[in-house]
């Protein structure tokens, strides 16, 4: 089987990146009667629903602003959650070391002024950043961080995303025993608090992760159910499980149906969301490679 690395999805309204990044921005503060905080509000209001559209250029200009009005107010809160998006909307365009030191600044801001609770939300962010670029043993490191930090408790809100956040760091480090279980009590969590959009990402990276590890059988299922979610829930996501679905057939051999789904994503509008350009190569690549071999053998 040929290697592909993990790729986290990007992130939604709130700062949902891939399987492991946490809510740090989904409940803003309440507002006070100003018209500086009513005006910070709707700064933030709009530039979420930008990041939410996927349009993460336009959503960190915006939250770039409302970090300046935030900080003009001395508001401490909303400054440690607005860096936080800033964070998410570099990540949401692959820019992923300018994302690291926005969440690192804004777990520095949530420490320095007693935050505990933000601090270790944002560990898990970060935790998933480091998953993204390989650095394992950071991951590891910041991921306990969080859990000693909060004593567990400040997270019960986020465990699904904590649970899938240890799958993807266990899988990553090859621990498959580890690394399973995490996915499938993830999936429990995630369906308990009906969230299905990230149900979704979470059954679509375990079936990657098991066609990694060369077993299609084992795949099939996740993947197939996250395609199920996504086209029940119009999820925005639909053209990714289009491509991983093209890409579980193409491993399976069934390369007439891999190619009928690869061409059907590729007619899908492409937006600054979803699968990264590469990927579509890769599954261009094995469907290339699987024919030349099909050929070779007839």
């Amino acid at each position: 089987m040929t290697d592909l690395p993990i790729f986290i999805r990007r992130a939604t309204a709130v700062i949902v990146i891939g399987t492991c990044l946490l809510m740090t921005g989904s409940a803003l503060p309440e507002p006070v009667n100003s018209n500086k905080i009513k005006q910070l509000e709707a700064l933030a209001r709009e530039a979420r629903s930008h990041l939410a559209a996927g349009r993460f250029k336009a959503g960190l200009q915006g939250f770039q602003k409302a970090l300046l009005t935030a900080q003009r107010n001395r508001d401490v809160e909303w400054s440690i959650k607005l860096q936080s998006n800033i964070g998410a909307a570099y990540y949401g365009m692959y820019q992923y070391q300018d994302a690291i030191q926005s969440f690192l600044t804004a777990r520095r801001l949530a420490r320095t002024n007693g935050r505990q609770t933000l601090a270790a939300v944002i560990d898990v962010n970060l935790a998933s950043l480091y998953i993204l670029i390989g650095d394992l043993d950071a991951a590891n490191q910041v991921a306990e961080e969080a859990l000693r930090t909060a004593g567990g408790t400040a997270l019960l809100g986020h465990r699904y995303q904590m649970l899938a956040c240890l799958a993807e760091l266990r899988a990553k480090q090859g621990r498959k025993t580890e690394a399973i279980p995490y996915f499938l009590e993830a999936v429990r969590s995630a369906d308990q608090v009906g969230d299905s959009a990230f149900l979704a990402r979470i059954w679509e990276h375990l079936g990657e992760f098991m066609l990694r590890e060369g077993d299609t059988r084992a795949a099939e299922g996740p993947l197939l159910e996250a395609f199920r979610l996504r086209t029940l829930f119009h999820d925005r996501d639909i053209r990714v499980s289009f491509l991983n679905v093209a890409w579980l057939r193409v491993e399976q051999g069934d390369l007439r149906s891999g190619a009928a789904l690869l061409d059907r994503a590729a007619r899908m509008p492409e937006t600054d969301t979803g699968a990264p350009p590469w990927f579509v190569s890769f599954v261009r690549g094995r469907l290339a490679q699987r024919r030349g071999e099909s050929q070779a053998a007839s």
